[in-house]
């Protein structure tokens, strides 16, 4: 294992038990390498890297990241499909 992951192990732990009043959607985006992303930007501060990460969810949802996201493949799937039909009209 990577002697990163291995140093915060115990912080990943703590840290994810903390964070069991999360909405399913921001809880799927909570995988482990984000949560050690976030512990490792805090020296393995467990309380100061939940008090960043709900900061960032609360970012996420007031600016509303995952509608842009899929707004923006929605966009680029439609074009790319346009582009295709058009390659094979030529």
């Amino acid at each position: 294992m990577n002697p990163i992951f291995e140093k915060y192990r115990k912080n990943l732990s703590a840290f994810r038990d903390k964070l069991t009043d999360l909405s399913p959607e921001d809880a799927a985006w909570c995988t482990d390498i984000v949560l050690r992303r976030y512990l490792i930007a805090r020296s393995g501060n467990v309380s100061k890297a939940e008090q960043q990460l709900r900061e960032t969810l609360k970012w996420r949802k007031e600016y509303q990241v995952i509608s842009a996201i899929i707004k923006l493949l929605t966009e680029f799937s439609h074009k790319t499909l346009i582009l295709r039909e058009l390659n094979h009209l030529s």
